[in-house]
């Protein structure tokens, strides 16, 4: 109760926005992961079509001529960028909010500056969803 007897009006919570529900951990596919990749590059890619990217494509096809080494540094901080951000197209967060890691730790994380191909980014991907609470099928 407030000053004098008066009931203090307290404020409905509001609804959380149903596609960000899922950035504190949830369920994802290891292909939808995959296609969210793919998206990140290109952004005409139909996640409903088949795979565009071959996993054994090397990673600094991707890099446009650049020094592998600034290639991967760039990627990793674009990527971690984006990935907390709103995309109308996935009707989510592109990356659900987690953080690509630099460095690798053996059976923890595949960071971004030890990836060869795009299956590592994959792999990368999965390990960093699990890291942060999803559960990948």
């Amino acid at each position: 109760m407030g000053k004098k007897g008066k009931k203090l009006k307290v404020a409905a919570a509001a609804e959380p926005v149903a596609e960000f529900l899922a950035m504190t951990g949830g369920f994802i596919s290891r292909d939808e992961i995959y296609h969210r990749l793919e998206w990140y590059f290109d952004h005409s890619h139909n996640p409903r079509g088949p795979h565009t990217i071959d996993p054994n494509s090397p990673i600094d096809a991707f890099f446009q001529g650049m020094d592998p080494a600034t290639g991967r540094k760039i990627l990793w901080v674009n990527i971690n960028k984006i990935s907390p951000t709103y995309v109308p197209a996935w009707r989510s967060a592109l990356f659900h909010g987690v953080q690509f890691p630099w460095t690798s730790k053996p059976d923890v994380a595949i960071g971004l500056r030890d990836i060869q191909s795009f299956g590592n980014l994959i792999d990368s991907a999965v390990l960093t969803y699990e890291h942060f609470g999803w559960r990948v099928s």
